[in-house]
């Protein structure tokens, strides 16, 4: 949350003084109900958030000195319609360094 020091009820009072007039009583109700939404769904995604890391800590096995062991990784496998017989010859031109002749 934010840093908010010494804010009490007159300053609140104010805060919502202001926003009264700056942004009229037919708006002020629908800037806060998408105010809320929009806390509702921070809240709801920073809690699926630690939910996932939190099942991500419990699944991992640690070992006998407390350190987590690291998942195997299988040795990637050589593609089976690879044919490296016929290699692909490129024919380049040799560059000349032949400068053009001054007149």
């Amino acid at each position: 949350m934010l840093f908010l020091p010494n804010l009490g009820m007159p300053e609140i009072l104010m805060i919502l003084v202001v926003a009264l007039l700056v942004f009229g009583p037919k708006r002020l109700p629908e800037i806060g109900k998408s105010m809320g939404k929009a806390f509702r769904e921070f809240r709801k995604s920073t809690s699926g958030f630690m939910d996932s890391i939190n099942e991500d800590i419990q699944e991992k096995p640690k070992t006998q000195n407390g350190q987590r062991q690291a998942k195997p990784i299988a040795a990637p496998q050589p593609a089976d319609d690879f044919d490296d017989t016929e290699a692909t010859v490129i024919e380049v031109e040799p560059e000349t360094s032949e400068e053009p002749q001054k007149k």
